[in-house]
């Protein structure tokens, strides 16, 4: 078998000819399943954030609207600067170890937030928090990529993402429809524990669990590989197809001299050293090497492309434009006319009148019984759901069309509904724009990721995550600090990068059905 593996790869020996001999079966389904698992609580754990700062002000243990916008410039950071560190680290030290590391992190945060009484505490849990978010994500579609075959690897990747969009809209649909009627009963009793604490600790719990869960999973046997460790990587693949075929390991036709040199070490490996102080040397410089390798003339166009479609979309991320359209909606509805947009709006899942015209909000509270709040989650749930047909559009033809023209439609279709909204006054379907947006971002970000992926070496291949999603959560800190904008002037913004985005897409590479870079 494995004469025929060589002979029919003569000219290209790539990982996934090999990985494909493991056959399919339950120890894939496990992992699609363990990831699937991890992406709902990674969605639960970042939407439990913005929500539970909502629902404190139901309650006489209240997190002040002051500081919001300190929570989420901390949560910024850790995505950022966090999750640049620990992509790096996990191109150096594994994918498994840091995708149940990320978990433990999340769980220990929002734990941690549950019972603070500080702001500081909660400020500090916040960062691990967005450390954990970012890198549990990025671990665990590179296990996906890494392991499966490449017919179904962009399905499997995005995948992740639509679970990560069910969980998105159970939690939020949850946190609107059950818990704020319960919560104007409980405000009558003093004495009742904060219910955002509890929304943070039941989340935080369930990080927990997955984490236990996915100690069951392998190590990528790419990485592996990467790393040097040929025998360690055969022997990985033997136990995967011992488990996929029930039957003898020792069946296993491909010999481990076959592995060797099918991953490249770019020269980015070298034997621990004993000293802690030369380990944090030689990780710094690896970590330096990657970056400039990233930016060398290889990879320099594909990782500007990225970094120019990514940043607007991390911006006015899913949750961002999610709050900030409801409040617009409502606010057309209610015959207001709203003139400025400041930062609290993007990030504070509650309406108040005053939050559309001046910086400082008064007195919200998403437990309010009138016409502005029932109105404002109407909209907020309907724009969640619309994101669910986004990543299933993705999700179903990215095996069919490609990578290409999925960005190219979204980024198109994205681009003239912004126009319409910043031309056109026809309120009275502006729902629809807003629901194809946010359905074409989900899209877009899925496909994005998939490309990320595929385009570079094992070597680089998380901090090429981490880099390229550095520079929108970085700017995210000082957007949505200094941002006073009117909606028309935005919408205009975000057209002309959904348009910039459209250009990009023609120069990216189209790896559908082919061999990850190496």
């Amino acid at each position: 078998m494995d004469n025929n593996v060589n002979n029919n790869n003569a000219e290209i020996r790539a990982f996934e000819t090999y990985s494909d001999t493991t056959g399919w079966g339950f120890y894939n389904r496990f992992t699609i399943g363990m990831l699937c698992m991890s992406a709902l609580v990674n969605s639960l754990s970042y939407v439990a954030l913005p929500m539970a700062l909502a629902v404190s002000n139901c309650n006489m243990l209240t997190v002040p609207i002051s500081m919001v916008l300190k929570i989420f410039t901390s949560f910024f950071l850790g995505r950022s600067i966090g999750g640049l560190i620990t992509s790096s680290i996990c191109d150096r030290y594994g994918r498994k170890k840091y995708m149940i590391y990320g978990l433990i992190c999340m769980f220990m945060s929002l734990f941690t937030m549950s019972f603070a009484y500080s702001g500081y505490v909660i400020n500090t849990a916040v960062i691990f928090l967005g450390v954990g978010v970012e890198s549990t994500s990025i671990t665990a579609k590179l296990l996906v990529a890494e392991m499966l075959p490449k017919n179904r690897r962009g399905l499997y990747i995005v995948l992740y993402d639509f679970f990560w969009i069910l969980g998105y809209i159970i939690t939020t649909s949850l946190v609107i429809l059950l818990e704020t009627s319960v919560l104007i009963a409980m405000t009558k009793d003093p004495d009742s524990l904060a219910t955002w604490r509890i929304i943070l600790a039941i989340c935080g719990g369930f990080n927990l669990v997955i984490a236990c869960a996915c100690a069951l999973l392998e190590e990528s046997p790419r990485y592996i590989l990467h790393s040097g460790r040929t025998y360690l990587a055969y022997l990985i693949l033997k136990q995967v197809y011992a488990i996929n075929n029930s039957c003898y390991a020792d069946y296993y036709k491909v010999r481990e001299e076959s592995l060797r040199n099918l991953v490249k070490g770019y020269d980015l490996t070298y034997s621990e050293p004993a000293d802690t102080l030369e380990m944090l040397k030689r990780l710094c410089c690896r970590t330096w090497n990657a970056v400039k390798m990233l930016f060398s003339k290889k990879y320099r166009c594909i990782t500007l492309i990225l970094i120019c479609i990514k940043t607007p979309i991390i911006i006015m991320g899913f949750f961002h434009l999610n709050a900030v359209c409801s409040k617009i909606l409502t606010a057309n509805s209610l015959g207001v006319s709203p003139k400025t947009l400041t930062g609290t709006n993007f990030l504070y899942p509650i309406y108040h009148e005053m939050s559309l015209n001046e910086s400082n909000i008064t007195e919200p509270n998403m437990c309010a019984v009138n016409e502005e709040s029932e109105l404002y989650y109407r909209y907020f749930l309907l724009l969640t759901g619309a994101m669910l047909p986004g990543v299933v559009f993705s999700l179903v033809l990215i095996e069919i069309l490609g990578r290409k023209p999925i960005l190219s439609v979204c980024s198109l279709v994205s681009n003239i509904c912004f126009l319409i909204l910043c031309y056109l006054n026809l309120e009275e379907l502006n729902l629809v724009w807003y629901s194809v947006i946010l359905g074409c971002s989900v899209a877009i970000f899925s496909t994005i990721s998939v490309v990320n992926i595929e385009s570079y070496p094992t070597a680089i291949r998380a901090t090429a995550q981490g880099v390229t999603s550095f520079f929108g959560h970085f700017l995210c800190m000082f957007v949505f600090n200094f941002i006073m904008v009117e909606p028309s002037i935005l919408f205009l913004i975000m057209g002309v990068a959904s348009f910039g985005s459209f250009i990009g897409t023609f120069f990216l590479p189209e790896l559908k059905s082919t061999p990850m870079a190496e």
